[in-house]
């Protein structure tokens, strides 16, 4: 679990062990909303973090904070619709469009995405995700297989 050491429920909260976070049901959608900076203290252990909206993922224009960067390390999926960065109520990027965003995981959703007023954005795959998974979060399928493959020359009748 993590640590809140300050008691105010910001980015100093350490995850000890990997964590997946569900909000809502299939029934009842529910959004997940990142507030703040989700980084990992040591980015090469085996805590994975999996954030699961069972209808979006929104980014909270605040969580760029006065730097205007946003850093992201989990397994983000949406369940029902997208992920995207929250523009109602008026929020918007602090300076124009300057923010920075830089996600280190994995993004999933039914409904695409888009991270609309974000100017700089940078996706990174965890590569221990080829390995680990944060608990309980959805397997793809059991269908997959790996196969070797090469390259094949085009047919004649394909040549221009």
């Amino acid at each position: 679990g993590g640590v809140d050491f300050n008691g105010v429920g910001g980015n100093d909260s350490v995850l000890g062990k990997s964590l997946s976070i569900y909000a809502g049901t299939s029934a009842d959608r529910q959004n997940i909303i990142v507030n703040a900076d989700l980084l990992f203290e040591d980015p090469t252990g085996t805590a994975t973090l999996g954030l699961i909206g069972s209808d979006e993922v929104i980014l909270n224009p605040q969580a760029f904070g006065s730097d205007g960067e946003l850093f992201v390390n989990a397994s983000l999926l949406a369940q029902n619709d997208t992920w995207r960065v929250a523009t109602s109520g008026g929020l918007g990027p602090p300076g124009g469009n300057n923010w920075i965003m830089t996600i280190n995981g994995s993004i999933a959703t039914v409904g695409g995405g888009s991270a609309g007023g974000v100017w700089e954005r940078n996706y990174l795959f965890d590569d221990r995700l080829q390995y680990l998974r944060p608990p309980f979060f959805p397997l793809l399928g059991n269908d997959w297989s790996y196969e070797n493959w090469r390259e094949v020359p085009l047919p004649a009748w394909a040549q221009e």
